[in-house]
């Protein structure tokens, strides 16, 4: 059956052909560009260059982060003991790892109610820093907003966006 309409129609079938190379031809190329870029990116990509990676973006938010604190702590204290910090940042991982991927509102409200002022909110987040959260081998070094973003259903998602920008909002608010 197919030779017989490959016979009737060789000029269709030389067409058809012809567009199946050209576009393995482009796959391949694409493919080719996708690996050599890889390569140039691992080896050979110059430290100028590297300046924008997610580490380096996570080194200066951190700083950023001390920085605000420092400047917080000036109008503001903080509500806690430096200790509790410390405390909440492990129970907020110890929820997180006891529920897997998609931690409730429920889970970590409490938490986050502890969080009183933006001194407060900044001292938290100064205290998680950068952690692995869930698998020891295969979790990714993440930040506390990373986290909440990876690890928590919307509804939390939410409430954490809320808190920095009300925060964040009061801090503006009441600069002399």
């Amino acid at each position: 059956m197919i030779t017989k309409f490959i016979s009737n129609n060789s000029e269709v079938f030389a067409k058809i052909m012809m567009v199946v190379k050209i576009i393995l031809f482009v796959t391949g190329l694409i493919f080719l560009f996708w690996i050599m870029r890889a390569i140039y990116n691992k080896f050979f990509k110059p430290d100028s260059e590297i300046k924008g990676t997610e580490e380096n973006q996570q080194k200066v938010s951190e700083e950023t982060i001390k920085a605000d604190l420092d400047k917080t702590l000036k109008k503001n204290k903080l509500t806690y003991p430096l200790s509790l910090y410390d405390t909440l940042v492990n129970s907020y991982i110890g929820k997180i790892r006891l529920t897997g991927k998609l931690t409730k509102y429920e889970d970590v409200y409490y938490i986050f109610t502890k969080l009183h002022n933006y001194a407060d909110l900044l001292q938290f987040k100064t205290t998680f820093g950068t952690r692995k959260i869930g698998n020891e081998w295969f979790a990714p070094m993440v930040t506390l907003d990373e986290s909440v973003s990876l690890y928590c259903d919307l509804k939390t998602q939410a409430l954490w966006k809320e808190l920095n920008r009300a925060f964040a909002e009061s801090k503006t608010l009441n600069k002399k």
